[in-house]
């Protein structure tokens, strides 16, 4: 049923809806009972309306369902009243009257939760400037909104500021619903307006001082706005954009406070009038506390970080109420990053402040947030600080008492032995008496383990979780080089491993364990912290105690290098990451064993090992944080490597992903394990960026998140700004070779092949065994060369190496047929005993490879038997797997075999459609190519030559030498069309 606008209004005294006539009106007892169902049914979950409403009687279940159906689309305000809510479902259709007094309507400018705005001009002679009338809306002046109504223009009146909309006049129409005219502004939230101009982060900032002022103003008069969002902090452009004046606007739900300066008097139910925009609400207001100036702080807070980053500090979609007040009450607000990474501290430290959770700790109004904001803009210190250790200390143990055995424990070794700290005065060095405001820089070597080589794992994973705790601090950068230094070279001297490594410290030391496995055993851990510039110890410690105190000394050895430098720890990150650990040893140490195999993240046995590792962690610990993220991230790998291709193992990965999520939502393993989840299982490159920036939000030195940033990068098309990001990762982890090779495979992609061999040249020394070195090798050898001979042996000492999966194996295949070596691929497909090969960027049935063989032999009779083999594994495929781009550019290539073109067309252009450039820039030139070879094979030359100049007209792995090499592809090279340059 539609209501139009010309429908009746519920009377505000009685509740009846109706022009007074005795058919027209809602009996008054009917309307109080749907009000009181509503009233009941809206504090319910979400989930159960539909069955509540089915047991509604069938008269009153309508209204009941648009009324809810009202509240949940409701946008400038969170609640609404049964009344008004009936208002707005009744009366949505209302029309504009022609004038209201001496003040001409021109048109419909917006609606609100009580009043609509009307765009005017007066016609009287007096005055022709354009204003802005709010105009009660019809159905809606009942005594609650009158009230607020006349509020909202009795603040105003009291308001008279350059960044407020001015109160003009005010009147009552021919109807008797009330009016009052304002300063007309024509501008864009703040938000856009500075989107839409570029403006920089000083420019925002100005604007935003201005809309400080503004909001002070109010403070100053003992008024709390209660609904800043950015919406009604408007730019008008005037004749000078970008610039523009900042105007505040709508006090409709503002609040006079009492002498005292604090609101005593909003209402405690969720139907009581509880008036917010939920995204910028602060927690007081979502707990319907007192409110004062304070609240108005968190709000302009979020509109800082929103407007300084291009998102706000938490996000709620899809939250039902009681996940919104727990995010909003609870959840600390994201240290602010700007799209390229870039804010300043100060600027950072200003967002946080205003949005701290407990209202005294914020700014005390929005006068004190500007001034701060233009002290940050003439380049003095603000006053802004990072949360104290002992505040953090005291939220971490209130939000977390349940689960904080380990950190006791770990605390408790503190007490227990006094650190030392050396140096040859008896004094502090002079480096470390200040703080200084650059980073100290720390390579983080192997401990050294002096026992059986299988309890290695043990000292290498207390290397990590002390690198892992100290990257969480923002006075340190962290080189962990445990997994690319030698042992060995670790007995070289400070200041020639420092030199190499270009840091100012070294951190290192000793492990001895009686019998790791008896939890009476004991331990000795002798760590140090090495200056580099004279090799002198600056602090050390001797850890002498029974095994189940080894779970906490990461904690503890982190903290007090921090002292030792002087830094002050304003990150809690090894309390949570502690909080989240296992009290059980032997699940402790099957965790370590895990990561030890983790490392080798290519190798399949690894991989599974590592996996095994987990699980028995699991087995002994199921709430073990860290395990279950760690297991979601090996699932994923083993997924993507191929090495076990099946929707359960994917499923799996998702799995304990989740459960991770669920359990221990603070730590940043989790987050990296939802990302790689996204990133190398669904290839959802926007979900997975989210969790990778989630992961550097709780852990911003998180290396791993830092490279799985730069890999969406590139997989989005976003090369050179890919390229950049892993070069800066060389330098987080100089000795880690596996960076390089992804910046010499980035330097590939764009062709600039001299820098690219450069580069694989310095991996092949370091790191010989990486299973994609090879196989880009060999294709970069085609391109610089042409020469299939010296790809194929580039391809085969990977062979040598060890290095063996389905990608290299098919570009050994695919060398040999171009080499027309036609006997040897019959004999390596044969030694294979597989069907498929299985790669991240091909899915190609191993008899399509014979098939190729047999008629390069001649023997064409084989060689079809084989192509209707290829052709039903592919066939099946795409049947059970028809979002795989991979199978359908092949099936494409072996439909256009058989002579079925246009099949052959649509199968291959399917491939592209589902793996398009600007899904995933690295994979969709080769289903690009796919595309190209289908149009040759069906003799279209033209086509094939515009498909080629596509691929290398982009990002790619494919040459004009490749062209060259490849005789596949000769037909082409004599054809007119072809492009002189080629």
């Amino acid at each position: 049923m539609t209501i139009r606008g010309d429908e009746p209004s519920p009377d505000p005294e009685t509740g009846a809806i109706g022009s007074g006539a005795p058919d027209d009106a809602m009996d008054p007892e009917r309307w109080q009972r749907v009000r009181a169902l509503f009233e009941d049914v809206v504090e319910r979950d979400s989930r159960e309306w539909p069955r509540l409403l089915a047991a509604t009687p069938e008269g009153d279940r309508e209204l009941l369902a648009r009324l809810l159906a009202a509240d949940q689309t409701s946008e400038p305000i969170l609640d609404h009243s049964p009344d008004q809510l009936a208002a707005e479902v009744l009366f949505a259709d209302e029309s504009l009257p022609d004038r209201l007094g001496p003040y001409r309507i021109v048109r419909f400018l917006g609606r609100g939760g009580m009043g609509q705005v009307l765009l005017a001009r007066r016609d009287d002679g007096s005055d022709d400037q354009d204003v802005a009338i709010k105009l009660i809306r019809r159905g809606m002046d009942s005594e609650d909104v009158l009230r607020r109504f006349r509020a909202e223009h009795a603040i105003l009146s009291r308001l008279t500021h350059p960044n407020i909309a001015g109160l003009l006049d005010g009147g009552t129409a021919t109807d008797g619903r009330p009016y009052f005219v304002m300063e007309c502004v024509q501008g864009l939230p703040i938000t856009k307006h500075c989107d839409a101009h570029g403006l920089s982060v000083e420019s925002r900032v100005r604007l935003f001082a201005d809309a400080c002022s503004a909001v002070d103003h109010a403070h100053e008069r003992g008024i709390v706005h209660r609904d800043l969002k950015p919406s009604n902090i408007v730019v008008d452009g005037g004749d000078s954009p970008p610039a523009g004046t900042v105007k505040l606007l709508d006090f409709g739900i503002a609040k006079v406070l009492e002498p005292d300066g604090v609101d005593l008097t909003l209402a405690r139910t969720r139907t009581g009038s509880r008036f917010m925009t939920l995204d910028y609400a602060s927690p007081e207001q979502i707990r319907s506390g007192p409110l004062g100036p304070a609240s108005d702080v968190y709000s302009l807070g979020i509109v800082l970080h929103e407007l300084l980053t291009g998102r706000r500090p938490h996000d709620l979609a899809g939250l039902d109420f009681a996940e919104v007040e727990r995010v909003i009450c609870e959840t600390p607000a994201a240290r602010p990053r700007s799209e390229d990474g870039i804010l300043p501290a100060s600027l950072q430290a200003i967002v946080l402040m205003a949005l701290r959770k407990e209202p005294e700790r914020r700014y005390g109004s929005a006068g004190e947030l500007g001034d701060d904001i233009r002290r940050f803009l003439a380049g003095e210190a603000v006053r802004a600080r990072g949360d104290s250790v002992p505040y953090r200390v005291r939220t971490f143990i209130r939000r977390r008492s349940v689960a904080l055995a380990l950190v006791v424990a770990a605390t408790g070794l503190s007490i227990g032995l006094g650190g030392v700290l050396l140096n040859r005065g008896g004094v502090l060095p002079p480096a470390l008496a200040g703080v200084d405001e650059n980073p100290f820089t720390i390579a983080m070597l192997p401990f050294e383990d002096a026992g059986p080589e299988d309890e290695a794992y043990l000292a290498d994973g207390l290397t990590d979780a002390v690198s892992a705790q100290l990257a969480g601090l923002p006075g340190l950068r962290i080189v962990p080089v445990s997994r690319s230094l030698p042992r060995t070279d670790s007995a070289r001297s400070a200041s020639d491993i420092g030199g190499e490594l270009g840091v100012e410290y070294l951190l290192t030391g000793s492990v001895r364990f009686e019998d790791p496995t008896d939890p009476s055993g004991r331990f000795v851990v002798v760590p140090r912290l090495i200056r580099v510039a004279d090799d002198l110890v600056v602090w050390t410690r001797t850890f002498d105690h029974a095994m189940p105190q080894f779970f906490g000394l990461q904690a503890v050895i982190a903290r007090e290098v921090a002292g030792a430098l002087r830094v002050e720890v304003t990150d809690m990150a090894w309390a949570a990451r502690g909080a989240a650990g296992t009290a059980d040893l032997d699940a402790y140490r099957f965790y370590l064993r895990g990561n030890g195999f983790i490392r080798f993240n290519e190798d399949e046995e690894r991989l599974r090992l590592a996996e095994s590792s987990y699980l028995a962690a699991l087995a002994r610990d199921s709430t073990f944080g860290e395990a279950w993220a760690k297991l979601s991230t090996v699932h994923t790998q083993l997924w993507f490597y191929r090495y076990d291709a099946s929707a359960e193992r994917l499923e799996s990965a998702r799995e304990t992903a989740a459960r991770a999520l669920r359990n221990h939502p603070d730590l940043p393993e989790t987050y990296y394990a939802l990302a790689y989840y996204q990133y190398q299982g669904r290839g959802d490159l926007r979900q997975a960026q989210r969790y990778f920036e989630q992961t550097l939000e709780i852990q911003p030195n998180h290396v791993p998140a830092l490279f799985g940033l730069a890999a969406v990068l590139r997989r989005q098309g976003r090369m050179e700004e890919a390229l950049a990001r892993f070069e800066e990762l060389t330098v987080l982890e100089p000795l880690d070779a596996g960076y390089v090779f992804s910046v010499a495979f980035t330097q590939q992609l764009l062709r600039n092949y001299p820098e690219s061999e450069r580069l694989y040249e310095e991996v092949m020394r370091r790191a010989s065994d990486l299973s994609m070195l090879y196989f880009t090798r060999a294709h970069l050898a085609l391109a610089q060369t042409g020469s299939v001979a010296e790809a194929r042996s580039v391809l085969l000492q990977g062979r040598g190496a060890a290095v063996d999966n389905d990608q290299t194996r098919f570009l050994q295949a695919k060398l040999d047929l171009m080499a027309g070596r036609f006997r040897e691929v019959l004999s390596i497909t044969d030694a294979w005993r597989i069907e498929v090969l299985d790669g991240q960027v091909l899915y190609i049935p191993v008899a399509w490879l014979r098939a190729a063989a047999y008629h390069g032999l001649g023997e064409t009779d084989r060689g079809r038997v084989e192509e209707q083999i290829a052709l039903q594994l592919l066939e099946a495929r795409v049947n059970d797997a028809p979002q795989d781009a991979r199978a359908h550019g092949a099936l494409g290539r072996v439909y256009a075999t058989l002579g079925r073109a246009q099949d052959a067309v649509e199968s291959a252009e399917r491939g592209t459609a589902l793996t398009p450039l600007t899904q995933d820039a690295v994979i969709a030139p080769f289903r690009m190519e796919d595309v190209a070879a289908v149009h040759l094979l069906n003799g279209q030359f033209e086509e094939a030559i515009a498909a080629l100049e596509s691929i290398l007209a982009v990002p790619g792995v494919f040459s004009l030498g490749h062209l060259r090499a490849d005789p596949f592809w000769a037909a082409l090279l004599d054809h007119p069309g072809l492009p002189a340059d080629w």
